[in-house]
């Protein structure tokens, strides 16, 4: 399996980057084996990019269900926003969630995650900038894609084939293959009232912005302080410059130091 993927995604590799081997000194999932002491965001994140990724290789109604949920773009952004879609049913009368749970190594895991995740989402990223692929030109029909997960470490990136560590890019490495990204939706957040921890209901969350709700039909900035500092410093590192993406400021960290 492993080397069926490094085949494929070899070229996809090359624009990025020299691809590293993975260091299993390094696992970003050991944490999940210690169930009782509860998972840390990045752990949880990781362990969620594990699981996608076996579930993603392994169910093709999973990956035509995340294809049209992020061109949908309930946030203006090709988000799945896993809280929103984890109860709806994607094939052969399972959910999102169960679809998962298959492929979990325990029952406990998801539930872990979920606690540690309330904003938990999966992203199609727009990589059109350098090779065919954003949720409109994601050929489905294709099994392998892999998943990472953008966590607040400085860690490299460990990018997830069928549930097996694959390979690492460096934070100021752009993909330049198919993948999925798991991160917290920044354009969503719990209701102020809302104290329970971890995955809620849909009535539990609102918008940062209305910027953000596609319902609104406007696609304008937000007002959130957040959002404003990213797409400002975006703005002021990159500007319109042709030979750099102000999103990879937002989702990658980079600048025209790093870049």
């Amino acid at each position: 399996m492993k080397n069926v993927i490094k085949t494929t995604l070899l070229l996809g590799v090359l624009l990025a980057s020299c691809q590293k081997d993975f260091d299993a000194t390094n696992d970003p999932t050991d944490e999940v084996g210690n169930i009782s002491i509860g998972l840390s965001k990045d752990s949880a994140r990781s362990a969620f990019s594990k699981i996608l990724s076996k579930a993603v290789f392994n169910e093709p109604e999973l990956r035509n269900f995340i294809k049209s949920t992020a061109i949908d773009e309930f946030d203006n952004d090709q988000d799945v926003f896993y809280p929103f879609v984890r109860d709806e049913m994607v094939s052969e009368g399972k959910t999102f969630r169960e679809i998962l749970d298959m492929y979990s190594e325990n029952k406990e895991i998801l539930l872990q995650i979920e606690e540690a995740l309330p904003l938990l989402n999966i992203y199609v990223p727009d990589l059109t900038a350098f090779f065919k692929f954003n949720a409109e030109h994601w050929d489905t029909s294709d099994k392998e894609i892999v998943v990472t997960a953008l966590n607040q470490n400085n860690d490299p990136h460990v990018f997830y084939g069928n549930g097996e560590r694959m390979f690492t890019l460096d934070k100021n490495e752009i993909p330049g293959f198919p993948c999925l990204v798991i991160k917290n939706n920044e354009r969503v957040k719990l209701k102020n009232d809302i104290k329970v921890k971890g995955v809620s209901s849909k009535s539990a969350y609102e918008f940062v912005a209305d910027a953000f709700d596609k319902k609104l039909k406007t696609k304008s900035l937000s007002n959130s302080t957040e959002n404003r500092t990213l797409t400002l410093g975006a703005w002021s590192e990159f500007g319109v410059h042709p030979d750099y993406w102000q999103r990879d400021y937002i989702y990658y960290g980079m600048s025209r130091s790093n870049s």
